[in-house]
């Protein structure tokens, strides 16, 4: 298969259950230079990307004050989601939000007079990530509710593609917010019943790309927040059957391939730790998919590169996970240290009859950071039931910047001592109650250990037997660890 990866493409499958962290100018906000429609967001664009966003908000009051009738709504859109990227990128995330509020007053109406060309859908998920941020989260529910009932209202009296897929995004949002609330089983029930309408869409409109997105997006969301694992392998089958005869269909269309391995990605991705050769076999059809992509566009080159940076990951990860299968319940590979913080070296018989944690982590690394308050809590916490954490760490050329309270990669060569100071002053600013150790460079220990990412922590049983290793930092991750704890100390 060849397929031209074009620019306005570059970007891996935005899943309908993805919130920006930001608002961004994304291919629905930026005009293109060849779409003559959009009059006012291109004079918008000049603005914004000279720095002068309020400047670029008055023209738009303006012409719309004295010429509101010359512009599309499409062209409204656009031009006044560009100005809120131009704030958000400022950091100015509170007049971000004024500007999507009027967009948003401005398109509800609208739809209320039945405008059909209205999208709310985008303005509505911006506001969302931008109330996350304002700690407003909670207000967003109204807001949701008037913008769907206006969308099923106009869709229901016009039954074209633009508007079942509108739709679809804005029952997307209904879901990110039940989600939000810890309401999954809600949520699933709105994602089964908007695929099988997606279904029917798609199959009444074969040649209709949205179509066909907007189905193959409802499979994925299902398959990405069902907590069934065969649930999710069968959603994953279904996903990349429909996304495989498209591609065969279409094989210039860079759209398809582009939701294959983002989907392919994710499968893989929860596969690691229960069927690492399977992630291995998927994570091999990824990579055959990206050999075959011919890209046309040097603004693509980027996210090529990501797409075969993550599998390359993934590779490795299973690979480690491999090993790791083969190690448990075989002895834990010996330490070693060039030199240890917070302490003055622990001995193997130091740690007979204890459970040990051992944390791979980096002073550079913020999920690292993240999860040392978890950690200084465990060792509050289990430390007289016979827990031992242990840090280990590596020798990255780090000094510490005192005005800034952060490690800082060193100008020049930075001495063993230095970065020894620079670990300790980290140790202070976090309080840390375990220590590390500080591995000699060369060292085979995080090979010993299968380490394929940080942070990376391993459990070591009161026989001195390796009994799991768990790479991350989120939520379900640690509590697996703080679980496998208990379990160990209970024994």
């Amino acid at each position: 298969m060849s397929v031209s990866l074009v620019a306005q493409e570059e970007n891996a499958e935005t899943e309908n259950l993805a919130l920006p962290s930001v608002v961004q100018e994304d291919d629905k906000a930026k005009p293109l230079e060849s779409d003559s429609e959009l009059v006012l967001a291109k004079q918008v664009a000049v603005l914004v990307q000279q720095g002068e966003a309020r400047d670029a908000l008055e023209l738009i009051e303006t012409r719309l004050a004295d010429e509101s009738n010359e512009y599309s709504i499409r062209d409204i859109e656009r031009s006044y989601a560009l100005v809120a990227a131009g704030f958000s990128r400022i950091r100015n995330n509170r007049e971000a939000f004024k500007i999507l509020s009027q967009l948003y007053d401005l398109q509800l109406q609208r739809l209320r007079e039945e405008d059909s060309e209205v999208r709310i859908s985008g303005t509505v998920r911006a506001i969302i990530a931008l109330n996350a941020r304002l700690k407003k989260l909670e207000t967003t529910d109204n807001l949701v509710a008037e913008a769907l009932k206006a969308v099923e209202k106009i869709a229901a009296q016009n039954d074209s593609v633009p508007l079942a897929v509108e739709l679809a995004d804005m029952r997307g949002v209904q879901v990110l917010r039940l989600m939000q609330e810890q309401k999954l089983d809600d949520a699933l029930e709105i994602l089964k019943a908007e695929k099988k309408r997606l279904e029917k869409l798609s199959n009444e409109n074969p040649d209709d790309q949205a179509a066909t997105t907007a189905y193959t997006r409802s499979i994925s969301n299902l398959m990405r927040i069902t907590k069934d694992p065969l649930e999710r392998s069968d959603y994953f089958g279904q996903h990349q059957a429909v996304l495989k005869q498209k591609m065969n269909e279409n094989p210039e269309e860079v759209k398809f391939a582009v939701q294959f391995l983002a989907a392919l990605l994710f499968q893989a991705n929860s596969l690691i730790e229960v069927d690492p050769q399977a992630a291995k076999v998927l994570v091999s059809d990824g990579e055959k998919i990206v050999a075959d992509l011919t890209i046309t566009n040097p603004d693509a080159v980027t996210n090529l590169q990501q797409v075969k940076a993550q599998l390359q990951s993934l590779k490795i990860r299973a690979e480690a996970q491999e090993r790791i299968s083969q190690m448990i319940g075989k002895p834990a590979p010996n330490l070693d240290a060039e030199f240890w913080v917070n302490d003055t070296g622990v001995e193997s018989s130091d740690l007979e009859g204890k459970v040990v944690l051992i944390d791979f982590w980096a002073m550079w690394s913020r999920p690292c950071v993240a999860t040392m308050p978890i950690l200084n809590r465990w060792s509050e916490t289990y430390a007289k039931e016979g827990l031992q954490i242990i840090g280990v760490t590596g020798r990255y050329n780090l000094e510490w910047d005192d005005e800034k309270g952060l490690p800082k990669q060193g100008a020049g060569a930075i001495t063993a001592e230095q970065e020894l100071e620079a670990l300790s002053k980290f140790y202070e600013k976090t309080q840390l109650q375990f220590p590390t150790l500080v591995l000699p460079k060369g060292s085979k220990m995080p090979g010993d250990f299968a380490v394929a990412g940080i942070p990376y922590m391993v459990l070591i049983d009161k026989q001195g037997n390796l009994q799991m290793a768990k790479v991350g930092s989120d939520e379900a991750a640690l509590q697996i660890v703080e679980d496998k704890i208990k379990e160990l100390l209970a024994e």
